[in-house]
């Protein structure tokens, strides 16, 4: 009896911590590949697309 109850309490924690970490390495995996796009388009964007900025005459 007492080994069923660990055994239930045991893998209901690994079922806990595994989640946890597949949401945490999805979060990592996430922002690392937003950095990256953000890196790439630094890399490879070309000043003569971007819009020019509105000046007034003084």
């Amino acid at each position: 009896m007492i080994d069923q109850i660990f055994d239930r309490q045991y893998r209901a924690a690994r079922k806990e911590l595994n989640g946890a970490l597949a949401d945490g390495l999805g979060h990592a995996a996430r922002a690392f590949l937003h950095a990256f796009e953000v890196l790439v388009r630094i890399e490879y964007s070309a000043p003569w697309k971007l819009p020019s900025k509105q000046t007034r005459a003084c």
